[in-house]
């Protein structure tokens, strides 16, 4: 739902206290049965089929046309409920940010005025304004943090002090994460059927990018998770060096070891295009989660096979010559300092 900030366009401010609140959509979501689709609660509601779960499929079918969808899509996109005595349960798509005090790098990066804005609210513009997300979620041990994604309306998760460390590993956060919402929704006979991962230091993020990414999942059963990339030829693995003991640089992996088609050469393009995990979005399936030993290195949450969602130039922000980078691809997509893409 659209706050008064978005409304109007206009976004004020720097500290955390200062920024005009934005309504989650997720207590409208509520008012819908807490059911995905508002028409389909309904029809389950008003009609005798609606008390038995053999009713529902041909109601979704009948919703399905009236959205100019198709039975198949409704059933693939997890939208078929089990009716029992008159309530829905749906499977719904959540997204968990993860952010901690204690930066070493860049101390308080996640509040980082860019644009006038924290770092972190830019993330969760992207969430609370892409329409298949239906709740929000913020992993955190910082009570400013806290404060500010309630007042945004984004439901808290306390991290624990051991995933609060500089050691701690952000995969270990988005696992105690992820099953901290999945037994919250249990209690009331909802589940997860996507997962978006965001970082708060990682603001190149748009709703249209998460919406991509989910309707890539919904159209490829066959993937584990749904990632942005970004392709940095410049940085090609055969162009990485490592400092040996008698101060000298090597390959930091033996170019036999790659297992490389094309030619090695001085051309950074040589390779193709080379894709990097950006860290703007991860949009998972909740197994990514549950097994995380199955996953590859170094993203273990990603899982196994991991479809790209192109974009250019995401980065997470670990240090401050970065801000100005990410400044950069914020204004080209439609942020300045007075209004975001978002803005009416």
């Amino acid at each position: 739902m659209p706050s008064t900030a978005r409304r109007s366009g206009h976004h004020n401010g720097a500290s955390l206290d200062e920024l005009p609140a934005q309504v989650n959509r997720r207590s409208a979501r509520r008012g819908a049965g807490r059911c995905r689709c508002a028409a389909l609660w309904s029809a389950c509601c008003r009609s005798p089929q609606g008390q038995h779960e053999g009713g529902v499929l041909p109601i979704a079918r009948s919703v399905a046309t009236s959205c100019k969808s198709s039975a198949s899509e409704v059933a693939s996109n997890n939208l078929s409920v089990a009716c029992r005595y008159g309530t829905v349960s749906a499977r719904m798509i959540v997204a968990l940010l993860c952010g901690r005090e204690g930066s070493v790098g860049l101390p308080g990066k996640n509040t980082y005025p860019v644009l006038g804005r924290p770092l972190m609210q830019y993330p969760m513009l992207a969430a609370m304004h892409a329409p298949s997300v239906a709740r929000c979620y913020l992993s955190t041990d910082s009570e400013a943090y806290k404060v500010f994604a309630r007042t945004h309306g984004w439901e808290i998760i306390d991290r624990p002090a051991q995933l609060a460390t500089k050691e701690a590993l952000g995969e270990d956060a988005f696992r105690h994460g992820y099953q901290v919402i999945a037994n919250r929704l249990a209690e009331t006979g909802e589940s997860i059927e996507l997962i978006v991962l965001l970082f708060c230091n990682a603001a190149a993020v748009t709703a249209e990018l998460i919406e991509r990414g989910i309707f890539m999942m919904r159209s490829r059963p066959d993937l584990d998770s749904a990632v942005s990339v970004s392709a940095y030829n410049m940085w090609s693995p055969i162009r990485a060096r490592r400092e040996t003991a008698s101060g000298t640089l090597q390959p930091f992996v033996p170019f036999e070891a790659m297992g490389l088609d094309g030619p090695i050469n001085c051309d950074r393009d040589s390779q193709g295009d080379i894709w990097y995990a950006d860290m703007g979005v991860t949009v998972a399936r909740p197994h990514c989660l549950e097994h995380m030993e199955r996953g590859l290195l170094p993203q273990k949450w990603m899982g196994q096979r991991i479809g790209p969602l192109h974009q250019w130039g995401g980065l997470d922000v670990d240090f401050e010559w970065q801000i100005p980078l990410v400044e950069f691809w914020l204004r080209k997509h439609g942020f300045d300092e007075t209004r975001t893409p978002y803005s009416s």
